[in-house]
């Protein structure tokens, strides 16, 4: 029988205590307690990145610090790998960070798994505390309160009462002195998309209740569809508009931004002319921005305006001159009376013998009504050879000696036209028995406001 001695026994040897610091877990453990504080003063988005920030760091500075622990804890048991429990705290955090503290102190003193539990509970439960710690703050430009208060205010206004969909709301910036956001969304008309801006402030800051309303509202332009359907009810409620035919070119011709008013024209097709139409859009009620629209001040067209030439064209064509008129153009403004409130302007009227210059005028017919007339303010002398002329030269010749025996009188022409003497100079042949004359003649007034016109004879050559 073999006796054992003392040194057959050899004791197992038990884990030893691995040496590792709270540099990682205590990083770990604090990064969500900063996380719950900046909770409390940040928007949704920005907590959002916060959480996930916090989440994946602190699953990291675990997972490292299990790694370093090793495996198999005081006890010889082995334990999940560092990737498995790095995944649990992605997965779950708020679960697996308190519980891989338990774990670790089957590894290492001391037992940090409580305040573990404390610190993941924090960032929960600190923006919850601070709300109602301290005074409720306005809701963003974005949240669904706003957004349906803001909704209902622009379409009880008139400029955006059309508006077919409102979407586009963000915040542009928070007035942490005057607790006021400023905020702006899009409104869809069907004249094109129109920015809105808006302001949420306090209306009751101790019974927590916010208002919503429109700022810095901006005039609806002159061509808006709500612009043109009041526009036209005025129109039409006039003497004269109430027989256009129809009414539209609608435009803006000038933005006042002192006074914040628009000036603007549209065309009244009336049965005999069209007429343009100058109005005004105003403020009514800024702060409810209720707008109105008016006629403006009628002012007579400018001479050398369409409607203005196309009037002219038809009072020279109906005149003695406009048998003979091959085309007319360069109107333009000679003066204007405001004291008479009538423009004089001048055109110029190409004759097959020559170009003639016609003055006319443009005034008033019935102001009210907004009826204007366009006539000739001096009669244009006759052409040398038009027809009135021809015949009463021709009485002229022949009323003389040797014009009595003329065989014809033929090849009237004009070769001149005297503007200081007002007279148009002329040429015709006379035809006698033995030879062929040419005779110069002058044209003048007799008297100018009964259109009678004298002719004479100035000179013959052979």
């Amino acid at each position: 029988m073999t006796e054992l001695s003392d040194s057959d026994f050899i004791p197992a040897e038990t884990p030893s205590q691995p040496r590792a610091g709270l540099g990682l877990v205590g990083a770990a453990l604090l990064l969500p307690v900063v996380a719950g504080v900046l909770l409390c003063f940040t928007t949704s988005w920005v907590a959002l990145g916060i959480s996930v920030a916090m989440v994946v760091v602190t699953a990291i500075l675990v997972a490292l610090d299990a790694s370093r622990l090793g495996r198999v804890d005081l006890q010889g048991r082995e334990r999940e790998s560092p990737f498995v429990l790095l995944a649990g705290m992605v997965a779950m955090w708020i679960v697996i960070f308190p519980l891989a503290f338990f774990r670790r102190s089957a590894f290492t003193k001391p037992n940090l798994g409580f305040v573990a539990l404390l610190v993941a509970v924090f960032p929960v439960v600190a923006p919850f505390v601070a709300s109602w710690l301290t005074p409720l703050g306005l809701p963003s430009c974005t949240s669904p309160e706003v957004v349906q208060a803001i909704e209902t205010t622009i379409r009880n206004s008139t400029a955006f009462a059309a508006a077919t969909k409102i979407d586009g709301h963000r915040e542009l910036r928070f007035d942490s002195g005057t607790q006021v956001r400023y905020g702006e969304c899009l409104a869809h008309l069907d004249t094109g998309t129109v920015p809105v801006a808006f302001q949420v402030e306090w209306q009751d800051r101790n019974a927590r209740r916010f208002q919503v309303r429109l700022a810095d509202a901006q005039l609806p332009p002159c061509d808006s569809r709500a612009v043109q359907q009041i526009l036209e009810q005025i129109i039409r409620q006039t003497p004269v508009g109430g027989t256009a035919r129809s009414i539209d070119g609608h435009r803006e011709l000038k933005y006042d931004h002192v006074a914040d008013v628009r000036h603007g024209e549209c065309i009244a097709h009336l049965p005999s002319q069209d007429v343009p139409v100058r109005f005004v859009v105003e403020w009514q009620n800024r702060i409810k921005t209720h707008f109105q629209v008016r006629l403006a001040e009628i002012e007579l067209p400018a001479c050398d305006s369409q409607q203005i030439v196309q009037l002219l064209a038809q009072v020279i064509r109906n005149s003695k001159l406009g048998a003979s008129v091959r085309s007319i153009d360069g109107h333009r403004e000679l003066k204007y009376d405001a004291e008479a409130e009538v423009r004089h302007g001048e055109c110029i009227a190409h004759l097959e013998s020559g170009d003639v210059p016609v003055p006319f005028l443009v005034e008033w017919q019935d102001r009210k009504k907004g009826l204007y007339q366009v006539r000739l303010s001096g009669q244009p002398l006759p052409a040398s050879d038009s027809p009135e002329v021809v015949r009463v030269l021709e009485q002229v010749i022949r009323n003389t000696p040797l014009g009595a025996t003329a065989k014809s009188i033929t090849g009237h022409h004009e070769v001149g036209y005297d503007e200081e003497a007002n007279e148009r100079i002329g040429e015709c042949l006379v035809e006698l028995e033995d030879r062929i004359l040419k005779v110069t003649y002058s044209v003048g007034w007799q008297d100018q406001k009964k259109s009678l016109f004298k002719v004479r004879v100035m000179d013959s050559t052979e």
